[in-house]
Parts: structure tokens; C-alpha cells; sequence
């Protein structure tokens, strides 16, 4: 039977509580190499052990784990609450919130650098809440995950609130440009968010029609955001007073040419490719063609990847449903793992819906309650 729109909200925020929370308990470990389904399994099996011994009472003296929420689960409540509480975006309202909740509770795991932002917007009281992100890197805005990991309400928001892809994606870039202005992490930011807001809406899921409809948005992102940098190229070499500056732009523009000029849509072309093989890729494929760390280009496809694959069979994951693949394969690919299973997390519960978490899962994962709350005042927006 298919999740109701209202499991599936709950489905979106829990799931990506419960990928954030099992997928801290990894982050920092495996950087190197991969952690291996084995490792996940056995944790995911204690966490499944000590629920069913709590339940039959024969937990006497020893307490079970409880495993927190991190800085993406910490910023994923803010966006949450700020939207409902607005019923809108009120980005001033929401910067409060990051930086508020930072400074309450700092020791979330926090990339350095955007506290330094958060920092900046307590100090210049809010005035310009772009600027700090903005001033990020020399002028060229942090490229992290930041924005993606933290976006998944903005799916349920435009979903209820019936708002086309162009509405999504003002709507995300004015979330990501708050902490992260370069180009790389808002789009990533976006295509986690549309792939959020897919996900509720398919009901049966067709993993090349899925892709395709990625593929076709990021095409338009991409295809502005070269136009732009070509525009900026020539602008630069009319400067002709600017001889210095223009031999930095070439020879970084060099450095980028490395690079495809649609990112996006080349891994999401990977991701086709990897999900038609009969065979699980080996893992430090994965790692090395999608990536699995920090920046939103090395970790937001591989969470789209660990959802669509784990729609089919996995044999080491046998005796588990699809939710359960996806959060376990993508803890195991190693890296961020907390911030790519959190990604995974909401794509899958946004389109399995709240039924297919684990009770057990979701009782040993801290802030599941809120999340619930979060995401039924989302759903009963008018």
C-alpha cells in the first residue's frame, strides 16, 4: 500500500534524523577508505537488540545507546521552523535561527568556517545575511555541503505549498546563499531539494525517469552558470590595464577546464551507469567517480546514487527493505558518512514514507519527536 503525502513528510524528516544520527557514529572514521557493510550491520544490529530487549524487560541495568543529531540535523530544524513559522522564507528570521542555535549548542560538529560566518552575522546584527557567506574564501563562497545537507524541508515546503521548479530553486539558493554562495554548492543544494520533492511525488519508482528528470533541470543550471563564467572570461580579458589579474583568470580558468563544464549531469550519467550493472560497483568506485565527502559535488550524487541503488536488491543487505538499503549502503561507502546518509535518508523517506523507517531506528535517534512535529505543521501549511 502507498504512503500517504503526510507519512511521506514524516518519512523526509525522520529519515534524514535517523541517516544523520547512525551516520555520526562513522564520520571521521573512514575517511581513507570504505567502512564496509559489515561494520554498519553489526551496529544497526545492536541498535535492533537492544530495542527488543528494552521491550521484553530484559535490559535491567544496562541503558541503551542513544545516538545524537548533528550540525546538518541542527541547521535541517531551523530551515524547518523558520518556514513554518513564517509560512514563508523570512531569510533574516532563519540566519537568527542558524547562528542562535550554533551558539546555544556549538559542539555539533560545525565546519570552521561556517561559524565564522555565523559569527559575522551576530556581530554586523543581520544587517546584509548574504555578505559574510559572500566574503567566504576570497570572494568565491564556500563550494561544502552545508547547504545540501540541511535542505529537505524546502522540499516538503514547495510541495505543499505547489511550487514549480523555478519557485524550488529561488527558494533553496536563497536558503544555501546564507551560509554558502559558491555556484557548485547551490547547486547542490537544488538538485537535493528537487529530488526531495520528486521523491514525494512518485509513487512507483522508475530509476531512468528519475534521473532523466534530474538531469533535465541541472542542464538549465549548468548551462547558465557556464554562460556566466564564459561572460565573466571575456570581461576579463577586455581589462586590458588588469594584465596581472587576467594571467591569474587564465590560468585558473585552465585549472577549471579539467573539469566538465555540467558536473551535475555528468555524475548523474555516472549514477545510470552504475545502477545498470548487475554487480554493486566496488565501493572505491563509487568514491572515487561520485565522491562521498564534504564538497556538495562530491556527496549530493552519491546520496541520490545510494537511494536509486538501494531500490533493488543488495545480497549484504538481503533481509532489509529499501529504506533500510539506502541508509546501510550509504553509511558504508564511508567519507561524510552522516552527511550523505542524512541526504539519502530524506530521498528515501520522502518516497517510502514514515512505515518502512524502523521503530527501533527511530527510538534510539535524538530528535525524532521534533521531526515528527516538524513535518505534520509542514504538511497542514495553507
Amino acid at each position: 500500500m502507498a504512503a500517504s503525502m503526510l507519512q511521506k513528510f514524516q518519512g523526509t524528516l525522520v529519515g534524514a534524523i535517523v541517516g544523520d544520527c547512525i551516520g555520526s557514529v562513522f564520520e571521521g572514521l573512514s575517511w581513507a577508505s570504505v567502512v564496509g557493510t559489515e561494520k554498519v550491520v553489526k551496529l544497526v544490529e545492536k541498535i535492533e537488540d537492544d530495542h527488543k530487549n528494552s521491550e521484553e524487560g530484559t535490559a535491567k541495568k544496562q541503558k541503551k545507546d542513544f545516538y545524537e543529531f548533528t550540525d546538518d540535523s541542527a541547521m535541517a530544524r531551523s530551515v524547518a521552523k523558520s518556514l513554518i513559522q513564517n509560512n514563508g522564507l523570512d531569510v533574516k528570521d532563519m540566519a537568527k535561527r542558524f547562528t542562535r542555535e550554533y551558539l546555544r549548542e556549538s559542539d555539533r560538529g560545525y565546519g570552521g568556517s561556517v561559524t565564522t560566518v555565523f559569527h559575522a552575522l551576530a556581530d554586523s546584527n543581520y544587517e546584509d545575511v548574504f555578505q559574510p557567506a559572500k566574503d567566504q574564501f576570497e570572494g568565491q563562497g564556500s563550494y561544502g555541503n552545508g547547504g545540501s545537507m540541511r535542505i529537505c524541508p524546502a522540499g516538503l515546503f514547495a510541495e505543499k505549498k505547489n511550487l514549480d521548479f523555478n519557485q524550488l530553486r529561488d527558494l533553496t539558493e536563497k536558503i544555501t546563499l546564507l551560509t554558502h554562495s559558491h555556484v557548485q554548492a547551490i547547486h547542490g543544494a537544488i538538485l537535493q531539494s528537487y529530488a526531495v520533492q520528486l521523491a514525494l511525488r512518485t509513487t512507483t519508482l522508475d530509476i531512468d525517469s528519475f534521473l532523466q528528470e534530474l538531469i533535465s533541470k541541472m542542464q538549465v543550471l549548468e548551462q547558465e552558470a557556464l554562460q556566466e563564467k564564459q561572460k565573466r572570461k571575456a570581461e576579463m580579458a577586455e581589462k586590458e590595464e588588469q594584465v596581472e589579474a587576467a594571467e591569474k583568470s587564465e590560468s585558473k580558468s585552465e585549472e577549471e577546464e579539467k573539469e566538465p563544464d555540467y558536473p551535475y549531469c555528468a555524475k548523474l550519467a555516472k549514477i545510470r551507469d552504475f545502477v545498470r550493472r548487475e554487480e554493486l560497483p566496488d565501493p572505491n568506485e563509487i568514491r572515487d567517480e561520485l565522491g562521498v565527502y564534504i564538497a556538495a559535488l562530491d556527496s549530493v550524487p552519491a546520496a541520490i546514487y545510494c537511494f536509486l541503488r538501494a531500490s533493488k536488491p543488495i545480497e549484504e543487505l538481503k533481509d532489509r527493505n529499501a529504506f533500510e538499503r539506502t541508509i546501510m549502503y550509504a553509511i558504508s561507502l564511508g567519507g561524510d558518512t552522516d552527511t550523505v546518509a542524512t541526504m539519502a535518508g530524506s530521498i528515501a523517506g520522502a518516497h517510502y514514507g514514515l512505515d518502512l523507517i524502523p521503530s527501533s531506528w527511530q527510538l534510539c535517534c535524538e530528535g525524532r519527536l521534533d521531526a515528527m512535529k516538524d513535518a505534520e505543521q509542514l504538511f497542514n501549511l495553507t
